[in-house]
């Protein structure tokens, strides 16, 4: 599956989402509540009769790559939590149950806007980042690239994109110590 925004490509597995969706009219969350959690959850998307919880793909990528051009496609790709490994889809609902009990435990929503497709696309098309800064991107999602055209597409893995966001937060121990 492939997408753009502004001037970039961005490939994903298509095995990772079992569905996609316009989306029409998301409920907002509660923004500061959410907002306090993960600057990227604002939105729930009614599918099969629960709420999903979304994830703004588009808004972390364009921030991430400096992009300004915003999409105009309005979809959404529904991933179960297998998509984060067995640890991740652990840690993903226990903080779906948590913070959002009312919206379905087993899946999570990806918000895109930009233009996309499912394409076959052979891995020989692609490189690998150079070896200084694969070991870095690739923790944070980024694990190939190729070029096409006048253009760039990243390979990403939006359960390591979306994971760095969704850990919960350490709560602070009191230490005995004045500061």
């Amino acid at each position: 599956m492939s997408f753009h925004l502004d001037t970039l490509g961005f490939v994903m597995e298509r095995a990772h989402f079992y569905a996609a969706i316009h989306r029409d009219k998301p409920q907002e969350l509660d923004a500061a509540g959410s907002l306090g959690l993960c600057p990227y959850l604002r939105e729930l998307l009614p599918f099969e009769g629960r709420n999903v919880l979304m994830f703004n793909l588009d808004e972390l990528l364009r921030e991430q790559f400096h992009l300004v051009e915003q999409g105009i496609i309005k979809v959404a790709l529904i991933a179960r939590l297998e998509l984060f490994g067995s640890e991740g889809a652990s840690l993903v609902a226990g903080f779906l149950n948590e913070h959002f009990p009312d919206c379905a435990g087993d899946a999570l929503a990806f918000r895109v806007g930009g233009d996309g497709a499912v394409r076959e696309i052979a891995y020989k098309d692609f490189r690998l980042l150079p070896q200084g800064l694969n070991a870095v991107l690739a923790a944070r999602g980024l694990s190939a690239c190729r070029f096409t055209d006048d253009k760039i597409e990243y390979v990403i893995d939006p359960a390591k994109l979306v994971l760095q966001y969704l850990r919960p937060v350490p709560s602070v121990q009191a230490t005995g110590c004045a500061l």
